[in-house]
């Protein structure tokens, strides 16, 4: 099906051209973008550990030892540089630190959103949080089933670019936990109880 990846071996077949990332551009996603037009990235329901050494997936594993993303997912494309974002923690020697309750060093990605408790209410996809797919679809699909469907680094940042700190799609200043502020939007697509 034109505009979908689910072969990424060399940059010509990868998903807008990003070396071995797997997903499905819409073709006109820039122009019309709406809950039922956009683009569908590929994850992982659970995240690897990715590093240079140890039992850790490597990313070195392109052609002639080219960085590209291990299983093709938007995070692990982004994690190949940005490795500390996208894994779990084995241990606080980074200075970050992580909580004693959660096994992740910052926000996780690759991760499949709970099928309970707040995560439950996101079931209409959301351009301000979009979320990416265990299988890479052939079409955009407006429906977000949690328990499947995954956390990436898409799902809060920009790529290259946006109006706010740290790359956000929103204003981490206007989503005040508890307020009522920012209905439906930024962290509360997905959080969807703290607002």
């Amino acid at each position: 099906m034109d505009g979908q990846v689910d072969q990424a071996t060399e940059v010509a077949n990868s998903y807008r051209f990003l070396m071995a990332v797997k997903g499905f551009e819409s073709p006109d996603w820039e122009e019309n973008p709406s809950p039922a037009n956009h683009n569908e990235y590929f994850a992982l329901s659970q995240p690897v550990q990715l590093g240079c050494s140890g039992s850790a997936v490597k990313c070195h594993s392109g052609p002639g030892g080219l960085t590209q993303p291990p299983d093709g997912t938007m995070s692990q494309f982004c994690a190949t540089c940005h490795g500390n974002f996208h894994t779990v923690a084995t241990d606080e020697s980074d200075g970050i630190g992580s909580s004693t309750n959660s096994p992740f060093i910052r926000h996780p990605t690759d991760l499949s959103l709970p099928a309970s408790g707040e995560y439950a209410a996101y079931t209409v996809y959301n351009l301000s949080a979009p979320v990416a797919r265990l299988t890479v679809p052939v079409a955009s699909s407006s429906t977000v089933t949690p328990g499947s469907d995954a956390v990436m680094c898409l799902s809060c940042h920009v790529a290259h670019a946006s109006d706010y700190p740290d790359m956000l799609r929103w204003d981490y200043t206007s989503v005040i936990a508890g307020t009522g502020s920012g209905v439906n939007s930024g962290c509360f697509v997905c959080h969807s109880t703290k607002n």
